[in-house]
């Protein structure tokens, strides 16, 4: 199987992106996996989204962001044209992080959309044995046996 090469048009740019090949993909696989996992994995906290944000960001500090997404986008042709380093990285998206983020997550498509299929597929597959679980739960100790007396406004 060759490595294929995909073309979108993101903003006023067009952006030919070539897969990784598979050590490489490994590799970034397992820095995205070790980045995102902790967080993904406290959405399930009573903290939910805010707790995962906190726990993102905190990953983040010891992460350099800009040399990780420079990586993802090494193979990433801008207009026909390569990348030549961190200066061009750095004047190209410039006070356009969205953008940048609109990019990389195109990356992640071509590269790992096979992957990203089984995970989702995988966190479905949970979520429909936790929604089970938990009607199991609500079904043993229904609200409606307890009965909780209103108040009157005598008593109050």
């Amino acid at each position: 199987m060759a490595i294929k090469k995909e073309s979108r048009t993101i903003g006023d740019h067009t952006y030919e992106v070539t897969q990784f090949p598979t050590t490489k993909a490994l590799t970034m696989l397992n820095r995205l996996v070790c980045l995102l996992g902790e967080s993904i994995g406290t959405m399930t906290d009573d903290g939910g989204f805010s707790s995962a944000a906190k726990t993102l960001i905190g990953r983040l500090e010891g992460e350099d962001l800009a040399e990780f997404c420079q990586s993802l986008l090494e193979k990433v042709t801008i207009d026909g044209q390569k990348q030549q380093g961190e200066k061009y990285f750095d004047l190209h998206f410039a006070g356009q992080i969205g953008h940048l983020f609109e990019v990389v997550a195109f990356v992640l498509e071509v590269n790992f959309n096979d992957f990203l299929s089984v995970l989702k597929t995988a966190f479905q597959a949970a979520m429909i044995q936790q929604a089970a679980m938990m009607k199991e739960v609500v079904e043993s100790n229904p609200l409606s046996d307890q009965v909780v007396p209103e108040e009157s406004p005598e008593n109050s």
